[in-house]
């Protein structure tokens, strides 16, 4: 059987569908160059699926019976790859697939995740001892600084039903500030492209927002703001997130664009700051007014379409201080503009007697 790498994700979500609905036994047509999710027949018992062979075998059909068990890790196993070929055949991985590679391969793969949720090597060793033991399920747990504070994770593993994969489910954060009042926690779900990295989490549980590419229902990719809503929590009890998406009506670089910020004028400096921001981050920036220079601290404020300013103390201060410069062309056409719209007291007299005669 040859499947495209395009289809091998559609393939494993239909052979684990497949596998979890209790069938054994897989048929395909050999004839098509490749084989596509939707075209794989599946079976409990393999005398219905050698019925199914004898009743639908003609000319333009050459149909093939295999165990579904070893194709559902064969393709597990190239999902894991680094490098994936632009196709497989998977006679040629069929007897390949064992517990020692299957496990390698997992090994590899959740050890990329926690690099990229900001973890970096630190739980390498745990995460490769308990995967050995082959438990249903395990924890890890880690605490970061974060400036003056600390931010705790443990994080969920679970083996599949179905393979000898572990998944990295969801993510527990508890920030400690050393103000009781002011400590949250909050469960991060990891799945389907939705998760949120530790400095991340951090931020949002500083009631800071996050911009994240999502996933809806249907498989559509689209970008939010989340921040958490401390006031409001689920039946789970966590706290509720709010969404302001594309259509919400905030633009973080117009909003930028505001301001007397240094950086926005070299395209790399504007580029990192953006990123910081959208990571949920309060950014120093260098803002320029009145021929001066001064230090502040920023971050978005997406609910109220702005941005929060700060000075060096990190103490709030208006978003004026930072505002850019009015020249004085612009100050001319403003008054100009004012007195055309009758600010002076004589021409709105003139004007109410021309109307009156």
């Amino acid at each position: 059987m040859r499947i495209l790498s395009v289809d091998l994700l559609d393939m494993y979500v239909h052979l684990n569908r497949q596998i979890s609905r209790g069938n054994k036994w897989a048929v395909y047509n050999q004839l098509p160059v490749f084989t596509l999710p939707r075209e794989i027949m599946c079976f409990p018992y393999y005398g219905q699926a050698h019925r199914y062979i004898q009743q639908n075998q003609r000319l333009s059909v050459s149909l093939r019976m295999l165990k579904l068990a070893p194709l559902f890790h064969t393709v597990t196993a190239v999902l894991l790859q680094k490098n994936t070929p632009p196709f497989i055949d998977t006679h040629h991985y069929l007897p390949l697939p064992n517990h020692q590679v299957m496990n390698t391969k997992n090994l590899d793969y959740l050890q990329d995740s926690l690099k990229y949720l900001g973890f970096d090597t630190k739980l390498n060793a745990d995460l490769e001892k308990n995967i050995k033991k082959q438990q249903p399920a395990f924890q890890l747990d880690i605490s970061l600084p974060h400036f003056k504070d600390q931010a705790d994770y443990k994080l969920h593993f679970r083996k599949s039903d179905q393979s000898d994969m572990y998944f990295l489910n969801k993510m527990d954060a508890s920030l400690k500030t050393g103000n009781p009042d002011k400590d949250k926690s909050q469960t991060f779900y990891l799945g389907g492209g939705n998760g949120v990295s530790a400095k991340e989490a951090y931020n949002m549980l500083h009631g800071r927002s996050v911009e994240k590419e999502l996933v809806n229902k249907d498989g559509d990719k689209y970008k939010a703001w989340l921040q958490l809503d401390f006031d409001n929590k689920d039946d789970r009890n966590n706290h509720k997130v709010k969404q302001f998406h594309q259509g919400y009506g905030f633009d973080l670089e117009k909003t930028l664009s505001r301001y007397a910020i240094k950086e926005l004028s070299d395209p790399e400096k504007k580029e990192t700051l953006m990123k910081s921001l959208q990571r949920g981050n309060q950014q120093q920036i260098t803002a320029t007014v009145n021929g001066k220079e001064s230090r502040h601290f920023i971050e978005a404020s997406p609910q109220f379409k702005t941005i929060n300013v700060f000075n060096e103390k990190m103490s709030v201060v208006k978003r004026e201080t930072i505002g850019k410069e009015v020249s004085q062309e612009a100050e001319k056409k403003q008054g100009q503009k004012n007195d055309i719209s009758g600010d002076d007291p004589e021409k709105k007299q003139g004007k109410k007697s021309k109307v009156s005669l």
